[in-house]
């Protein structure tokens, strides 16, 4: 007869988004956020979709022209070769907004109700924590462009340690990340 112990839990948990249990000091994640594929590259990111968008739709129209042998229309007689150069070209924008996709996934920053931590790389992963309590400053940095899409840089700077900062770029509604770590910096 085998019996199966289990170890306890840790003292610590980690709750995400859910209010902690009354009178329980457990940690609980506050927010994730990843910088705005949009944010970094407006205008690449509107030229890739429409050009995704204009290949598909080019493609089935020669398509259509194509197998249906129509002898009239901008398109007539054309080979079928050419749609499949139009739904190539949508192919490679795919390939180019996953790309940027997955740039954009490979910073997090994570608030908790104690601390925050920045983690950088999706294999490789590099990680930087510091107390909610020991931050100094958090400066926020937008262009004009960046003000109108309502992103930013956000730098947070931690208390006696110039040179191990937080920076996370792109980031959608910096204010808002800003005034949730003041409400719980003293905490």
């Amino acid at each position: 007869v085998s019996v199966a112990v289990k170890a306890p839990a840790p003292a610590t948990t980690v709750l995400t988004g859910g209010a902690a249990a009354p009178g329980s000091n457990a940690e609980r994640t506050l927010l994730v956020v990843h910088p705005s594929m949009f944010g970094r590259r407006p205008l690449g990111v509107v030229v890739a979709a429409f050009v995704a968008v204009l290949g598909v739709a080019l493609s089935v129209y020669l398509l259509i022209q194509a197998l249906g042998a129509s002898k009239t229309g901008v398109f007539a007689g054309m080979s079928p070769w050419v749609a499949l150069s139009g739904l190539s070209l949508t192919v490679v924008m795919g390939i180019m907004l996953g790309y940027w996709r997955l740039q954009s996934m490979q910073e997090e920053l994570v608030i908790t109700t104690r601390t925050a931590t920045m983690r950088r790389g999706l294999i490789a992963r590099s990680t930087s924590q510091t107390l909610l309590r020991n931050i100094q400053d958090i400066q926020i940095d937008q262009s004009l462009s960046q003000r109108m899409l309502g992103v930013g840089t956000i730098t947070i700077s931690n208390a006696g340690q110039e040179d191990d900062e937080l920076v996370i770029h792109s980031v959608a509604n910096p204010q808002r990340i800003r005034d949730l770590i003041d409400q719980h910096r003293g905490a």
